[in-house]
């Protein structure tokens, strides 16, 4: 399968849930794009909508930026890091994304994080490289389910990332 076959997949299964479930897609598959596509599919195109993206770090909301601006899409979109979600807990959104959400810590924002899945309806949780401990940790927090299974191994096996091995040559100096 080529990349926009595999996009269309997980997009699919997105909508097919209603936009609701933790999201395992690999690294270089386009995570942010399939997130937006199905958005945009699910609200025809509304770009009155009222989006929340919550990553760990500021770098990150620039790709998303970036990748509406590839899109030519542009709806409402308040971009939240996890450490600040405390401000906007009460708020109610059309979609939530919780971007690298493997990084959100678990004692503090977690808790946080449950309590904006539990009074909104159409909230994903996205990353590409979940352990087994913390995907547990997230079903369990905030009841989603895991909703694609999309690894790094099954990205390799199509393709849509090379299968990197590193090779390490240890050197005596001699003095």
């Amino acid at each position: 399968m080529n990349k926009n076959e595999i996009q269309r997949i997980i997009i699919d299964k997105i909508k097919n849930a209603l936009f609701r479930g933790i999201v395992l897609a690999s690294v270089r598959s386009g995570k942010s794009r399939v997130l937006l596509t199905a958005i945009r599919e699910m609200s025809d195109n509304d770009l009155n909508i009222n989006i929340l993206i919550s990553t760990p770090q500021v770098d990150i909301m620039h790709s998303w930026v970036n990748e509406c601006e590839k899109l030519d899409y542009y709806p409402k979109i308040e971009y939240c890091n996890f450490k600040s979600l405390h401000k906007i807990q009460d708020n109610k959104y059309d979609y939530i994304i919780f971007d690298e959400s493997h990084a959100i810590p678990p004692d503090n924002i977690l808790p946080i994080v449950s309590k904006i899945v539990k009074n909104n309806d159409k909230v994903i949780l996205a990353s590409g490289t979940y352990s087994e401990d913390t995907l547990l940790n997230l079903k369990f927090s905030t009841g989603l389910q895991q909703i694609v299974d999309y690894s790094t191994d099954d990205a390799i096996r199509d393709g849509i990332v090379n299968n990197f091995k590193v090779e390490v040559h240890l050197f005596k100096l001699d003095n």
